[in-house]
């Protein structure tokens, strides 16, 4: 577009009595308002990621506008959340369209993981035994690890001490019980 319009004048046989200025105008088509929606979407640190979705509104049905969701790279709690976007097809249809592409949230959520003391006991006078702990639930991605130790609640006197997480930490992807 712009499209011509123009006329056609009748009866043919009446039109040799007139002088006819046949003068043209222009036909626009405004583009559509249309718009793509991400949904939000979120995993567990280490899951893999679920398949994007999102809305398209606006769109002629007759044009078969379609929508691809990509997410930004990353795979920590930290970075999060990742931006999620769309990249709409078929290309040649997309001029006919004023359209607003919004964005949706990823969230990569922390993974639960269990650790379990192991019982243990000395005799007063003694030095503490080594604090150690089993993984009971849940599991570590890849090569992540622990770093840090389990502590004791203070005290030297015969009696019951609680065994704590101290500073034992898998990192900011994991939420350790």
């Amino acid at each position: 577009g712009p499209y011509e319009i123009s006329a056609t004048l009748s009866p043919e046989e009446v039109l040799s009595n007139y002088t006819i200025t046949y003068n043209t105008a222009d036909f626009t088509i405004n583009p559509k308002a249309a718009s793509v929606t991400p949904n939000a979407a979120s995993k567990t640190y280490g899951d893999a990621d679920p398949v994007l979705t999102g809305t398209l509104e606006g769109f002629l049905e007759a044009d078969g506008v379609t929508a691809t969701y990509s997410r930004e790279p990353g795979e920590t709690v930290l970075d999060g959340p990742y931006e999620i976007s769309a990249t709409l097809s078929p290309e040649e249809v997309l001029s006919n369209y004023d359209i607003t592409y919004n964005e949706g949230e990823f969230t990569i959520n922390a993974r639960p993981i269990e650790v379990t003391a192991d019982p243990q006991s000395k005799t007063q006078g003694d030095p503490d035994p080594a604090l150690t702990y089993q993984l009971t639930s849940g599991s570590l991605v890849g090569e992540d690890s622990f770093s840090g130790a389990l502590n004791r609640d203070p005290g030297e006197s015969a009696g019951i001490y609680a065994i704590n997480q101290g500073t034992l930490t898998a990192g900011s992807n994991y939420a350790i019980t």
